[in-house]
């Protein structure tokens, strides 16, 4: 990575975004496929949609972390 630390936080900051929206992507495709509705989810479907929200979250959580570091 670089030497310079804000850079390299901007950085990792980047490559959780797009972490984020491709979880979030996945997640608007799992709903689309049951309706929109985690309600109408097979219990795999709906277990792999629990998972992907957490992730989601996770990622998010970092991504404050590094806000808040580079403000």
């Amino acid at each position: 990575m670089s030497d310079d630390p804000i850079l390299e936080k901007i950085q990792i900051y980047q490559t959780l975004v797009r972490q984020y929206e491709l979880i979030d992507h996945h997640i608007d495709q799992l709903l689309m496929k049951y309706g929109g509705a985690s309600a109408n989810m097979t219990a795999l479907a709906l277990q792999q949609y629990r998972q992907l929200a957490e992730r989601r979250t996770a990622v998010l959580n970092e991504m404050r972390v590094l806000e808040e570091e580079l403000l």
